[in-house]
């Protein structure tokens, strides 16, 4: 997979950390350690899921459809968490929709990678795609 692709998956555990950093400058006063702690520290723990799935897929040498389903996963886990701010919060103000962020992407990075697998497995082989150069090669009138 292209370093480019990876970083654009990369994007939206950015733009979290950014949005999160930038609700949290309207409630405390702004300071260096304040800026380390949302953006940066928060940036890796929003993207661990992703980071991961970049090793492992190296380590693996995964083929590129695997990258792009192990990196939407994470996506749609950190997408799917987000999403909760929307609703009420916990009474006690702790964000708590957070201890099951990586969890969750654990769970869709084996669903989404399952799925996949098995439709590789099930899915009738595409006979406009493969075999045409043998096609072409029988099909060719003969000198």
């Amino acid at each position: 997979m292209k370093p480019a692709t990876v970083l654009a998956y990369l994007g939206a555990p950015a733009v979290v950390a950014v949005g999160v950093f930038s609700v949290a400058v309207t409630r405390e006063p702004f300071g260096l350690e304040m800026l380390a702690t949302y953006i940066v520290l928060g940036f890796l723990f929003y993207a661990a899921p992703q980071l991961l799935w970049v090793i492992i897929a190296l380590i693996g040498k995964f083929s590129n459809r695997a990258w792009h389903v192990g990196l939407v996963a994470s996506t749609i886990a950190l997408a799917a968490i987000s999403s909760l701010w929307a609703l009420p919060g916990d009474p006690s103000g702790l964000p708590m929709q957070w201890l099951v962020y990586w969890p969750l992407a654990i769970v869709l990075h084996v669903i989404l990678a399952g799925l996949t697998a098995l439709y590789l497995c099930i899915k009738p082989p595409n006979p406009a795609v493969e075999g045409t150069l043998r096609d072409e090669a029988a099909h060719r009138p003969s000198l």
